[in-house]
Protein backbone atom coordinates (compact mmCIF):
# COMPACT_ATOMS: atom_id res chain seq x y z
CA UNK A 1 0.00 0.00 0.00
CA UNK A 2 3.12 2.50 0.69
CA UNK A 3 4.24 1.91 -2.76
CA UNK A 4 0.87 2.27 -4.11
CA UNK A 5 1.22 5.42 -2.67
CA UNK A 6 4.52 6.24 -3.13
CA UNK A 7 4.01 5.50 -7.09
CA UNK A 8 0.60 7.90 -7.23
CA UNK A 9 2.28 10.61 -4.86
CA UNK A 10 5.30 10.77 -7.75
CA UNK A 11 3.06 10.01 -10.83
CA UNK A 12 1.02 13.80 -9.84
CA UNK A 13 4.14 15.31 -8.80
CA UNK A 14 5.42 14.57 -12.35
CA UNK A 15 1.82 15.76 -14.01
CA UNK A 16 2.45 18.82 -11.86
CA UNK A 17 5.90 19.31 -13.20
CA UNK A 18 5.12 18.96 -16.72
CA UNK A 19 1.47 20.90 -16.54
CA UNK A 20 3.51 23.93 -14.49
CA UNK A 21 6.48 23.17 -16.16
CA UNK A 22 7.07 27.02 -17.18
CA UNK A 23 6.47 28.64 -13.50
CA UNK A 24 8.85 25.62 -12.35
CA UNK A 25 11.41 26.27 -14.95
CA UNK A 26 11.12 30.15 -14.06
CA UNK A 27 10.80 29.67 -10.94
CA UNK A 28 14.70 27.87 -10.57
CA UNK A 29 16.01 29.79 -12.88
CA UNK A 30 15.57 33.09 -10.90
CA UNK A 31 15.59 32.13 -7.40
CA UNK A 32 18.57 29.59 -8.19
CA UNK A 33 20.42 30.24 -11.96
CA UNK A 34 19.95 33.83 -12.25
CA UNK A 35 19.52 35.19 -8.70
CA UNK A 36 21.94 37.43 -8.97
CA UNK A 37 20.31 39.06 -12.08
CA UNK A 38 17.75 39.77 -10.27
CA UNK A 39 18.81 41.22 -6.77
CA UNK A 40 18.45 44.35 -6.34
CA UNK A 41 21.63 46.88 -6.81
CA UNK A 42 22.79 49.96 -5.69
CA UNK A 43 21.99 53.06 -7.81
CA UNK A 44 24.27 55.75 -8.46
CA UNK A 45 24.82 59.05 -7.68
CA UNK A 46 23.12 60.56 -10.05
CA UNK A 47 19.63 58.78 -9.34
CA UNK A 48 16.84 60.78 -9.17
CA UNK A 49 14.32 58.72 -7.59
CA UNK A 50 11.75 60.79 -8.55
CA UNK A 51 8.22 59.60 -9.37
CA UNK A 52 6.86 61.62 -12.88
CA UNK A 53 3.22 61.87 -14.17
CA UNK A 54 4.21 59.60 -17.28
CA UNK A 55 6.42 57.00 -15.27
CA UNK A 56 7.17 55.99 -11.68
CA UNK A 57 9.88 54.44 -9.29
CA UNK A 58 8.93 50.90 -9.32
CA UNK A 59 9.95 48.37 -6.43
CA UNK A 60 9.22 45.29 -7.53
CA UNK A 61 10.57 44.27 -11.06
CA UNK A 62 7.88 41.51 -11.86
CA UNK A 63 5.44 44.06 -13.96
CA UNK A 64 1.57 42.88 -13.82
CA UNK A 65 0.68 45.68 -16.74
CA UNK A 66 2.36 47.30 -19.25
CA UNK A 67 2.88 50.72 -17.14
CA UNK A 68 5.34 48.19 -14.76
CA UNK A 69 6.77 47.37 -17.71
CA UNK A 70 7.85 51.27 -18.42
CA UNK A 71 7.82 51.77 -14.56
CA UNK A 72 10.74 49.45 -14.25
CA UNK A 73 12.50 50.41 -17.56
CA UNK A 74 12.61 53.63 -15.76
CA UNK A 75 13.72 52.88 -12.42
CA UNK A 76 16.57 50.78 -13.67
CA UNK A 77 17.92 53.81 -15.97
CA UNK A 78 17.26 55.90 -13.03
CA UNK A 79 19.53 54.04 -10.60
CA UNK A 80 22.03 53.98 -13.77
CA UNK A 81 22.48 49.68 -14.02
CA UNK A 82 24.05 48.72 -16.97
CA UNK A 83 22.57 45.49 -17.07
CA UNK A 84 18.80 44.44 -14.97
CA UNK A 85 16.66 41.84 -15.65
CA UNK A 86 12.72 41.29 -14.69
CA UNK A 87 10.26 38.66 -15.52
CA UNK A 88 6.67 38.26 -16.42
CA UNK A 89 4.10 37.62 -13.63
CA UNK A 90 2.01 34.56 -14.56
CA UNK A 91 -0.91 36.46 -14.14
CA UNK A 92 0.39 39.03 -16.83
CA UNK A 93 -0.69 37.18 -20.11
CA UNK A 94 -0.08 39.95 -22.44
CA UNK A 95 3.73 40.78 -20.81
CA UNK A 96 5.67 39.15 -23.92
CA UNK A 97 3.42 40.91 -26.43
CA UNK A 98 3.48 44.07 -24.50
CA UNK A 99 7.10 43.91 -24.42
CA UNK A 100 7.56 43.10 -28.27
CA UNK A 101 5.30 46.09 -29.10
CA UNK A 102 7.48 48.27 -26.95
CA UNK A 103 10.26 47.57 -28.76
CA UNK A 104 9.31 47.44 -31.81
CA UNK A 105 7.73 50.63 -31.47
CA UNK A 106 10.42 52.33 -28.99
CA UNK A 107 8.65 55.46 -28.79
CA UNK A 108 7.25 55.11 -24.93
CA UNK A 109 10.85 53.68 -24.26
CA UNK A 110 12.73 56.49 -25.93
CA UNK A 111 11.04 59.50 -23.76
CA UNK A 112 11.74 57.72 -20.75
CA UNK A 113 15.47 58.92 -21.40
CA UNK A 114 14.40 62.34 -20.90
CA UNK A 115 13.25 61.60 -17.63
CA UNK A 116 16.23 60.36 -16.16
CA UNK A 117 19.62 62.37 -15.49
CA UNK A 118 22.13 62.75 -18.21
CA UNK A 119 24.45 60.89 -16.84
CA UNK A 120 22.12 57.63 -16.68
CA UNK A 121 20.73 58.24 -19.97
CA UNK A 122 21.51 55.68 -23.39
CA UNK A 123 22.29 55.67 -26.15
CA UNK A 124 21.46 52.26 -27.11
CA UNK A 125 19.01 49.57 -24.81
CA UNK A 126 19.88 45.70 -26.17
CA UNK A 127 16.52 43.39 -25.08
CA UNK A 128 17.03 39.46 -24.67
CA UNK A 129 13.33 37.41 -24.47
CA UNK A 130 13.62 34.09 -23.46
CA UNK A 131 11.15 31.64 -23.33
CA UNK A 132 10.26 31.51 -20.00
CA UNK A 133 9.23 35.08 -19.62
CA UNK A 134 12.54 36.39 -18.44
CA UNK A 135 13.82 40.09 -20.02
CA UNK A 136 17.16 41.17 -20.05
CA UNK A 137 18.61 44.64 -20.79
CA UNK A 138 21.71 45.94 -21.67
CA UNK A 139 22.06 49.97 -21.23
CA UNK A 140 24.91 51.89 -23.42
CA UNK A 141 25.53 54.89 -21.44
CA UNK A 142 25.36 58.04 -23.22
CA UNK A 143 28.16 59.34 -21.18
CA UNK A 144 32.17 57.50 -20.21
CA UNK A 145 32.90 57.64 -17.39
CA UNK A 146 35.75 60.02 -18.26
CA UNK A 147 33.72 62.37 -19.83
CA UNK A 148 31.73 62.15 -16.34
CA UNK A 149 34.50 63.36 -14.59
CA UNK A 150 35.89 65.85 -16.76
CA UNK A 151 32.31 67.64 -16.59
CA UNK A 152 32.04 67.14 -13.50
CA UNK A 153 35.30 69.27 -12.70
CA UNK A 154 34.59 71.77 -14.93
CA UNK A 155 30.82 72.27 -13.24
CA UNK A 156 32.49 72.31 -9.60
CA UNK A 157 34.88 75.10 -11.24
CA UNK A 158 32.07 77.38 -12.76
CA UNK A 159 29.57 76.94 -10.22
CA UNK A 160 31.05 79.52 -7.35
CA UNK A 161 31.43 81.77 -9.94
CA UNK A 162 27.70 81.53 -11.76
CA UNK A 163 25.50 80.46 -8.65
CA UNK A 164 25.46 83.00 -5.79
CA UNK A 165 23.77 82.51 -2.48
CA UNK A 166 22.79 86.32 -2.86
CA UNK A 167 20.51 85.82 -5.55
CA UNK A 168 17.35 84.57 -6.72
CA UNK A 169 16.91 80.67 -7.96
CA UNK A 170 15.71 82.50 -10.80
CA UNK A 171 18.57 84.60 -11.52
CA UNK A 172 21.08 81.66 -10.63
CA UNK A 173 19.26 79.75 -13.67
CA UNK A 174 19.58 82.91 -15.79
CA UNK A 175 23.77 83.18 -15.38
CA UNK A 176 23.91 79.69 -16.21
CA UNK A 177 21.92 79.95 -19.11
CA UNK A 178 23.70 83.23 -20.27
CA UNK A 179 27.20 81.09 -19.59
CA UNK A 180 26.22 78.50 -21.80
CA UNK A 181 24.98 80.13 -24.59
CA UNK A 182 27.59 82.87 -24.77
CA UNK A 183 30.48 80.35 -24.61
CA UNK A 184 28.52 77.91 -26.76
CA UNK A 185 28.19 78.68 -30.99
CA UNK A 186 24.77 75.96 -32.54
CA UNK A 187 26.43 73.79 -35.09
CA UNK A 188 23.25 73.47 -37.09
CA UNK A 189 25.15 71.42 -39.94
CA UNK A 190 25.25 68.67 -37.17
CA UNK A 191 21.77 68.84 -36.16
CA UNK A 192 20.52 65.45 -37.47
CA UNK A 193 17.30 65.08 -35.27
CA UNK A 194 18.98 61.95 -34.06
CA UNK A 195 20.10 63.84 -31.00
CA UNK A 196 20.68 60.42 -29.02
CA UNK A 197 23.75 59.43 -31.38
CA UNK A 198 26.65 60.79 -30.37
CA UNK A 199 28.91 58.66 -32.43
CA UNK A 200 27.77 61.10 -35.51
CA UNK A 201 29.30 64.45 -33.70
CA UNK A 202 32.69 64.79 -33.78
CA UNK A 203 32.47 67.45 -31.15
CA UNK A 204 30.28 66.24 -28.82
CA UNK A 205 27.90 68.24 -29.89
CA UNK A 206 24.54 66.48 -28.47
CA UNK A 207 25.87 65.67 -25.33
CA UNK A 208 26.81 68.51 -22.38
CA UNK A 209 30.60 67.62 -23.55
CA UNK A 210 30.61 69.85 -26.35
CA UNK A 211 29.40 73.09 -24.90
CA UNK A 212 31.49 72.94 -21.98
CA UNK A 213 35.02 72.06 -23.71
CA UNK A 214 34.33 72.74 -27.33
CA UNK A 215 32.43 75.67 -27.39
CA UNK A 216 29.92 73.75 -29.66
CA UNK A 217 26.46 72.29 -29.43
CA UNK A 218 23.28 71.32 -30.84
CA UNK A 219 19.67 71.45 -28.50
CA UNK A 220 20.76 68.01 -26.98
CA UNK A 221 24.25 69.40 -25.97
CA UNK A 222 22.86 72.81 -24.52
CA UNK A 223 19.65 70.81 -22.74
CA UNK A 224 22.17 68.30 -21.18
CA UNK A 225 24.04 70.85 -19.68
CA UNK A 226 21.53 72.62 -18.27
CA UNK A 227 20.33 69.90 -17.06
CA UNK A 228 23.69 69.04 -15.28
CA UNK A 229 23.58 72.32 -13.46
CA UNK A 230 20.15 72.01 -12.60
CA UNK A 231 20.68 68.80 -10.63
CA UNK A 232 23.62 70.49 -9.15
CA UNK A 233 21.45 72.99 -7.47
CA UNK A 234 18.63 70.40 -6.37
CA UNK A 235 16.01 71.89 -8.63
CA UNK A 236 13.30 69.62 -9.99
CA UNK A 237 13.71 69.01 -13.88
CA UNK A 238 13.65 66.52 -16.77
CA UNK A 239 14.53 67.12 -20.39
CA UNK A 240 11.17 67.33 -23.04
CA UNK A 241 11.76 66.18 -26.44
CA UNK A 242 9.57 67.06 -30.00
CA UNK A 243 10.80 65.20 -32.86
CA UNK A 244 13.42 67.26 -33.79
CA UNK A 245 14.52 69.18 -30.91
CA UNK A 246 14.92 68.64 -26.92
CA UNK A 247 14.97 71.53 -24.30
CA UNK A 248 14.32 71.77 -20.49
CA UNK A 249 11.72 71.56 -18.26
CA UNK A 250 12.44 73.07 -14.49
CA UNK A 251 10.08 72.90 -11.59
CA UNK A 252 10.11 76.89 -10.16
CA UNK A 253 8.12 78.76 -7.68
CA UNK A 254 5.66 76.14 -8.18
CA UNK A 255 5.55 75.37 -11.20
CA UNK A 256 6.82 73.96 -14.27
CA UNK A 257 8.27 76.36 -16.76
CA UNK A 258 9.78 75.42 -20.23
CA UNK A 259 13.29 76.61 -20.97
CA UNK A 260 15.09 76.35 -24.21
CA UNK A 261 18.81 77.51 -24.44
CA UNK A 262 19.25 76.48 -28.31
CA UNK A 263 16.31 78.66 -29.17
CA UNK A 264 17.43 81.68 -26.99
CA UNK A 265 21.19 81.15 -29.39
CA UNK A 266 19.83 81.79 -32.77
CA UNK A 267 21.97 81.30 -35.78
CA UNK A 268 22.50 84.71 -37.72
CA UNK A 269 22.60 85.77 -41.19
CA UNK A 270 26.09 87.96 -40.40
CA UNK A 271 27.31 85.46 -37.84
CA UNK A 272 27.13 87.83 -34.69
CA UNK A 273 25.90 85.91 -31.65
CA UNK A 274 23.08 86.67 -30.01
CA UNK A 275 21.73 86.33 -26.95
CA UNK A 276 17.83 85.97 -25.96
CA UNK A 277 15.58 85.18 -23.01
CA UNK A 278 12.66 84.54 -25.33
CA UNK A 279 12.25 80.90 -24.31
CA UNK A 280 13.86 81.88 -20.24
CA UNK A 281 11.53 79.99 -17.99
CA UNK A 282 7.67 80.19 -19.83
CA UNK A 283 4.65 78.50 -19.62
CA UNK A 284 3.21 76.07 -22.01
CA UNK A 285 0.90 78.56 -22.70
CA UNK A 286 3.74 81.19 -23.89
CA UNK A 287 5.53 78.63 -25.21
CA UNK A 288 2.33 77.52 -28.21
CA UNK A 289 2.03 81.47 -28.57
CA UNK A 290 5.17 80.82 -30.84
CA UNK A 291 3.67 78.28 -32.69
CA UNK A 292 7.54 77.10 -33.50
CA UNK A 293 6.92 73.17 -35.21
CA UNK A 294 9.97 72.17 -33.16
CA UNK A 295 8.08 72.29 -29.62
CA UNK A 296 5.31 70.62 -30.20
CA UNK A 297 5.56 67.98 -27.92
CA UNK A 298 3.67 64.78 -26.79
CA UNK A 299 1.30 66.38 -24.03
CA UNK A 300 0.43 62.37 -23.14
CA UNK A 301 3.74 62.13 -22.20
CA UNK A 302 5.43 65.55 -20.53
CA UNK A 303 2.17 65.56 -18.57
CA UNK A 304 3.71 67.96 -16.29
CA UNK A 305 4.25 70.91 -19.02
Amino acid sequence: MKKFLSTIFLLLLIAAIYFYRRDFIQYIMVNYIYKTEFEEKSANNYERSVDFKYVQVESRFEPKTKQDILNIIYTALDRGYDDFAFFCSKEYKDCPNDMKELIDNNYEIANINNFVAPYNSYQRLSFAIDGYGIIRVHVEKMYTTSEMNLINQKIEQLYPTLVKSNRSTKDNIKAIHDYIINHTVYLQEEETGDYLNKSVHPKKTSIAYGPLFNGAGICGGYTDAMALFLDRMNIPNYRVASETHIWNLVYIDGEWKHLDLTWDDPVTDTGVNVLLDTYFLISSSTLETENRSEHKYDKSIYLEA
